[in-house]
């Protein structure tokens, strides 16, 4: 039997915001699965790094951010829920933020 395709899927976005300036590799994982990996960099101007969106089958989802740093490693795993807002920000300290939508200038 041939598994039915959904097509009611979930928009959002993840922002990477503040504080990417030292060269550490970032992981982001929502529901297990790699939706990040790179090394992102701060605009000072704006206060992002990088915004990309992201889709799920589900509103609630479990997010995973792995951040490289030279003595330790931050590893944090949340449950979010997209009800409450449709955009996610992330900060180098691993402090997660969620609204509608973020805006930079």
């Amino acid at each position: 039997m041939e598994k039915s395709k959904n097509t009611n899927l979930i928009n959002f976005t993840i922002d990477l915001q503040e504080g990417f300036y030292d060269d550490n590799k970032v992981i982001i994982k929502v529901d297990k699965q790699n939706v990040y990996t790179g090394i992102p960099k701060t605009d000072l101007s704006l206060g992002v790094a990088t915004s990309f969106e992201c889709n799920s089958n589900s509103e609630l989802i479990e997010i995973n951010i792995i951040i490289k740093k030279f003595l330790k490693d931050i590893n944090i795993t949340k449950s979010i829920d997209l009800r409450k807002g449709k955009a996610i920000g992330i900060a180098s300290s691993g402090k997660i933020t969620q609204a509608e939508s973020f805006i930079y200038e």
